[in-house]
């Protein structure tokens, strides 16, 4: 599941530029859970289109972000890696 409150999160780090030019977009982000679940080793493994800042966007937005900590076949929370795609879109 992803974090509490990340949309708005994405809504408020949505690159100026961008959002003064009326341009939405995406970034895919890796990035590791950890047990407790905060997360760590953020990486920005594609941006489109690209400069727009949405990467650093992304990155950004993910950090300091708290998720539910993953859990392994005994219920036991564990550090796992995660692929996941933020969308950058100007909403009314």
């Amino acid at each position: 599941a992803m974090p509490e409150g990340f949309e708005e999160a994405l809504t408020r780090n949505y690159p100026t530029d961008a959002r003064r030019l009326g341009v939405g977009g995406r970034a895919v982000a890796r990035l590791r859970v950890r047990s407790d679940g905060s997360c760590d080793q953020i990486a920005i493994a594609g941006e489109d289109p690209v400069g727009y800042a949405f990467g650093d966007a992304c990155a950004r937005t993910l950090r300091g972000t708290r998720w539910s900590p993953p859990l392994d076949a005994r219920g036991q929370p564990v550090a796992t890696r995660v692929r996941l795609t933020c969308e950058f879109e100007l909403r009314d």
